[in-house]
Parts: structure tokens; C-alpha cells; sequence
């Protein structure tokens, strides 16, 4: 009766996963309604099916990386990181909307690292070295080259995007090089200005 029921049975149904469960949330996936009810409740199934590993939603949710509306499309990202999706036609699919207008190219790049996608190593690269990219993702890049590739790279931009005025930005920088495992800069890590949750959370 409510615009918020849709999503308010997802959310409960999260708490029950079972077949029938999975069932449910994937016949809302399948929905192509553009009502915005719908859109939001289905971004809550997407991460719910990624959360319950249901590998039978991979095709399906690998569809929704076509919707227009940019948080289905990062939410599916997340979910086959979660699922460990291994399909190249959808890591490539994920690779070609890196860049794009409205598309959070930082989520895209950390799940294409997480899945192993050596296969877009050129996209990202590519992203990497263009001159507007915001420092958020460059730094999500460079953790994503270094997981990729088998050759070590320089990764002392990310001990300079520490030292920036924007505190995301330096939260950012700190869980990039936690995913790249750079050692190396942990000395810049305990100086950097940033609280000691996200040290400590470097340093573990």
C-alpha cells in the first residue's frame, strides 16, 4: 500500500535466507520498472543476493550492470565482488563503464581488483593516467595495478594523497594502501593526519 512496503520486505526478508528467499528477491531483480520504489528496493536485493553468495543470481545481476540508475549498477559490482564472479564478459562489462558519466569509477575499479579481473588491467590503467581523475581514483587504480599485475609499481602517490586537505580523500588513500599491501608506507601512514581508527586499521 506504501511506496516503502518493497523495500521494507527486502530488508526483512534479509533476515531469512533460504531458497524461497532468494527466489523472491530475484523475481523483484527481473523487475524493469523505472518507479523509484522499485529501483531502491532492487539495489537492497542486489547486495542482500551478493551478501547470501546465491551464485544462481550471477547472470541476472550481471543485467543490472546496464541499468541507468548508477546505484544498481555499483550495488551488482559489489555483489559479484562478493560472489567472486569469474565470468570475463562481466568484468568486461564493469571495465567499459569505468569513466562514465555518474558511474562511481572508484566501486568499479575495487571490485574488479577483489575479482581478479587481470583482463581490464588496460581500462584501468588507462583511467589511471588521465590527468582529470579524481585522487580517490587514482589511488583505488594504483591498489587495483598492483593487486593485478605481477610487476610491483611505484605506489608512493598514495603516500602523498595522505597528506590532502579532503578528509575522505586521505581515508580513501590509507584503504588503497591496505589493498595494495604497501608496506612500504606504513612510516607515512602512522604521521599522516588521520584519526587512529584508520591507523591502527593500516597497521593491523
Amino acid at each position: 500500500n506504501l511506496q516503502s512496503d518493497y523495500y521494507k520486505a527486502v530488508f526483512h526478508l534479509s533476515k531469512y535466507p533460504s531458497s524461497d528467499t532468494e527466489n523472491a528477491l530475484l523475481n523483484l531483480i527481473k523487475s524493469e520498472s523505472s518507479h523509484q520504489s522499485i529501483l531502491i528496493a532492487k539495489r537492497k536485493a542486489i547486495e542482500i543476493l551478493g551478501r547470501m553468495k546465491c551464485k544462481k543470481a550471477i547472470p541476472i545481476i550481471g543485467r543490472n550492470l546496464k541499468s541507468n540508475d548508477p546505484y544498481i549498477v555499483e550495488n551488482s559490482a559489489l555483489a559479484l565482488q562478493e560472489m567472486e564472479c569469474k565470468d570475463s564478459k562481466l568484468h568486461a562489462l564493469i571495465g567499459d563503464l569505468l569513466g562514465c558519466p555518474g558511474q562511481n569509477s572508484r566501486v568499479l575499479i575495487q571490485s574488479l581488483a577483489k575479482m581478479g579481473a587481470i583482463s581490464e588491467l588496460p581500462k584501468i590503467r588507462k583511467i589511471c593516467y588521465k590527468k582529470d581523475t579524481s585522487p580517490s581514483v587514482m589511488g583505488a587504480s594504483l591498489a587495483a595495478i598492483s593487486l593485478l599485475s605481477n610487476n610491483s609499481i611505484n605506489l608512493k602517490p598514495l603516500g602523498r594523497f595522505l597528506d590532502l586537505p579532503n578528509q575522505n580523500d586521505r581515508q580513501s588513500a590509507v584503504q588503497d594502501i591496505i589493498d595494495a599491501k604497501g608496506f612500504e608506507l606504513i612510516e607515512m601512514v602512522v604521521k599522516a593526519p588521520i584519526s587512529p581508527f584508520f591507523r591502527l586499521r593500516a597497521i593491523d
